[in-house]
């Protein structure tokens, strides 16, 4: 009896560990700092972002990729994007530039109030 597990799937899970670990990590760092809207918030969610996006790229070209969600974007029978992964990884970059534009409006505030 042999077992095989498939390039694209140890891929994927290795990001979605990958996510986890760093959340909790994130977790950790906005409890010690009691910052809950932090820089380090906004880095996390952007480079978890582009992971994503990097997965649903990479992913689809593996050899023994069998598609398991939806296709986003595909021609003649070939994925360009997985759409699972690479909306996913939309959303959290738009999450983190909204984050950005909250972060510089309350600098912006705060620098109009201590004058």
């Amino acid at each position: 009896m042999t077992w095989k597990y498939s390039v694209s799937l140890f891929l994927k899970d290795v990001v979605l560990e990958l996510t986890f670990v760093i959340l909790f990590l994130v977790v950790l760092v906005i409890l010690c700092t009691q910052k809950p809207f932090s820089k380090i918030l906004l880095r996390c969610s952007t480079g978890l972002g582009i992971l994503y996006i990097v997965t649903a790229i990479i992913v689809p070209r593996l050899p023994d990729f069998e598609l398991q969600t939806f296709i986003l974007v595909g021609i003649n029978d070939v994925i360009i994007f997985e759409g699972f992964y690479f909306i996913i990884g939309l959303v959290l970059i738009i999450f983190s530039v909204l984050l950005k534009a909250d972060l510089i409006i309350k600098l912006n505030w705060k620098m109009k109030c201590c004058r």
